[in-house]
Order: C-alpha cells, then sequence, then structure tokens
C-alpha cells in the first residue's frame, strides 16, 4: 500500500520547486504569448517573446562566414557552447534572422546557403553593373578598354572585320564570386542568432 502521506508531501515539494522555477524564470524572462487562431487553423500562429536584455545575444553575420564558415566544420563546442564561441556573440536589442541548421549537413553546403541567401543579390547586381560599365568603356566611341579578338563577320558577300573585347567575360564573373563570397564583410553588420555561439 502508498503511504498517503508520503505522496501530499512530494506533491507539495514539487509544487515549492515549480513556483520557485517560475519565479527565477520570470526574474530573467518576460514571455508574452499572443495566440491568433485563423479559421479552419487550429494553433499558435504567432508568438511574442520579450526577453532581457542580459539573455539575447547574437553574432555578427560576418564572424559567422569567416574563414568560409569554419564555424560550422565541427559539432564540437554547440552544446554546451566554447567559451571563445560564445565571446564571439554579444548582447543585442533584436536579431535580424534565426539561423537554424543540421550538423549532419556540410560545413561547404552550410556556408554556401549562407552566401546565396545574404549575398546573392548583391552579387548579381554588381556584376550586372561591372559588365555595363565594361561595355561603355570598349566602345568604338570611348575606346578605353583594348579589344584583344579580331573577328570575321560576312554581309552581303563582303568580310567586315572588327574588334572584339573580352574583359566583361573575364571580370564580371571575378566580381559576381567575389562579392557572392565576401558581401558580408562589406555592408553594415547583419545580427544572427546562431546555437554554435549564442
Amino acid at each position: 500500500s502508498i503511504d498517503v502521506s508520503i505522496v501530499s508531501s512530494a506533491v507539495k515539494d514539487l509544487d515549492v520547486l515549480l513556483d520557485n522555477l517560475e519565479v527565477a524564470l520570470d526574474a530573467h524572462t518576460d514571455i508574452d504569448m499572443k495566440t491568433n487562431f485563423s479559421k479552419g487553423m487550429k494553433g499558435v500562429d504567432r508568438l511574442v517573446s520579450n526577453v532581457g536584455s542580459a539573455l539575447l545575444r547574437a553574432v555578427n553575420l560576418s564572424t559567422l562566414m569567416h574563414g568560409f564558415g569554419g564555424a560550422f566544420a565541427s559539432s564540437r563546442g554547440s552544446l554546451p557552447i566554447r567559451r571563445e564561441d560564445y565571446f564571439k556573440s554579444r548582447a543585442v536589442q533584436g536579431i535580424d534572422d534565426f539561423i537554424s541548421h543540421s550538423w549532419q549537413t556540410s560545413r561547404w553546403s552550410k556556408f554556401l546557403a549562407v552566401c546565396m541567401v545574404y549575398n546573392m543579390k548583391a552579387a548579381a547586381v554588381s556584376s550586372w553593373l561591372a559588365a555595363v560599365v565594361i561595355f561603355v568603356l570598349e566602345l568604338d566611341a570611348v575606346a578605353i578598354l583594348p579589344k584583344f579578338f579580331e573577328v570575321e563577320t560576312i554581309h552581303g558577300g563582303q568580310v567586315y572585320r572588327h574588334h572584339r573585347g573580352c574583359a566583361g567575360m573575364v571580370i564580371s564573373p571575378i566580381i559576381f564570386i567575389l562579392v557572392g563570397l565576401f558581401w558580408q564583410d562589406i555592408t553594415k553588420p547583419h545580427m544572427v542568432f546562431v546555437d554554435k555561439f549564442c
């Protein structure tokens, strides 16, 4: 048989423990949950959390991508967070993005995915602008950049020779790659939450 007094005492101890835990959490985090139920949809649509500034941390996207995503090379230090990784993040008032990832995915896959999300637009615009500028500089009317290739075309039985430049074909892809890999170091800081650092 079960001693009712022992069970009652255990329940009271559990209640006290839960109350203490709730007080401790309230001291650090003020969470305001707002639920919004859409028609035909059950569950929480939005969770709004107000976290104390001491707990809200983020790392600069440039730091995350340093060394071609070296932070993703190993899961060592993810839990618990290594001291040197933790101090690469800092307390912030707000987080720009939350980055979730799987340690089973390779470092390079994650690095290139982050490059695609954050740098691809800047890389495309930069390389396109470079191509336009180079095109103008290679025009015969401007003739600032040299044209190395001689091309023959035949129109109406007559042979025409003209020169064609190749700077755009060389420089534009290089700019695309460089901006695509390093835009996070050029642009304004973008603060993100990543478990490895925060």
